[in-house]
This record gives C-alpha cells, structure tokens and sequence, in this order.
C-alpha cells in the first residue's frame, strides 16, 4: 500500500454507501460480516484481527466485505483480508475496501479474475493471463515508487492494466504506457456500477 499512500497520489473520496448499512443495526452487520468471511474461508485468526482493526469503521468493514464476497471463488481472495489487517489508518482501509470493489467490478463486467496476490496491494490476473491492477486514487505522479511499481519483475506480463479512479500525470502516463502498461482512468467502483 505504501506505493500508492501517501505521497505522490491521493486517495479518493468518492463512495457510494448502500442504504442497508446505516438501516442494519451495528451487532448484525458484525455478525453478518463475520459470517461472509468465515464462507470465504478465511482463518478464524484472521477474521478476529479483521474484526478487530480500528482503521475499518464499521461501514467501510462491510463494503469491503461485500465486494469481496463476488471474488469469493478466486484463489487468493483470503489473502487479501491478511492485508486488509496490515492497514494503520482509515485512509489505508478505504484504499483497500475501494480497490477490492474496482476488482470486483472488473470480474463482473470485463474478464472474470482468476487468481489474486495480495502483497502490498490487491492485484489480479484475469482469464486471459492480464495483470490487473485497481487504484482508487485521485492522481499519480511518477516518482521513484511509482517507478518501482510500474518495473515490478512479478508483474511483467504479456498484457498489464493499471486502472484508476482518476487520472495519472502525463509523465508517469507515458512511462506506465513506455513499459507495456494499458492505463484506464476514471475507472468506477463497484458501488458506482451497481447500486
């Protein structure tokens, strides 16, 4: 997550919160939440840490939840919630609940995902073997993390998408497109899409 908070890109504010979070009472959304996890396979461990991080509120828990329930299938989908533990600041949290629903909406309307490494930050490989890469940020600037990012040696693939919620400066655009990446911006989240 450090690539892309903080420094050289901010996260975005947009989200759309379903209705049903703020009608549900707090101990159903908790036991909910719990339930969803425990289908996906999550450790028990895990699951209590997840519960347990303050930098989640209880809204952002559940929408990470939620959109991570329409990845349950894909291997790797567990992980992402023992980096979602990682996260220190709600900031992070909202980073990671945001991404998970662009991957999410990735797997419902462009190529189903079929594995997904969560190392750092969320990243999936679809059907057709593409690296897919969700950041819901504002901008991204090149600077040397953005560099280091863009030449990760595990993710050189014959084809690389990096989609964003907004728009990368012009300079590190052209070296994200020098490398081999296919960037999309304005990408939308799941919540955008859907609801």
């Amino acid at each position: 997550m450090s690539v892309f908070i903080p420094g050289s890109m901010a996260i975005t504010a947009t989200r759309v919160v379903s209705s049903w979070v703020w009608d549900t009472p707090r101990a159903d959304l908790i036991v909910q939440n719990q339930k969803k996890l425990q289908g996906m396979g999550v450790p028990d461990e895990s699951i209590k840490a997840f519960m347990r991080n303050p930098a989640f509120p209880l809204s952002v828990q559940t929408a990470f939840v939620e959109n991570l329930g329409h990845l349950a299938s894909v291997p790797g989908s567990a992980d992402v919630v023992t980096l979602a533990n990682t996260a220190v600041s709600e900031d992070q949290a909202r980073f990671l609940a945001d991404a998970v629903s662009m991957l999410a909406r990735y797997h419902r309307t462009q190529t189903p995902i079929v594995k997904i490494t969560a190392t750092g930050t969320v990243i999936g490989w679809d059907r057709n073997g593409a690296t897919v890469v969700e950041a819901p940020v504002d901008y991204v600037s090149w600077t040397q993390r953005t560099s280091y990012f863009a030449h990760r040696p595990d993710l050189v693939a014959g084809k690389r998408s990096a989609w964003l919620s907004g728009h990368m400066s012009p300079l590190a655009k052209k070296n994200f497109q020098a490398l081999g990446w296919t960037v999309h911006e304005r990408a939308k989240l799941i919540n955008e899409a859907l609801h």
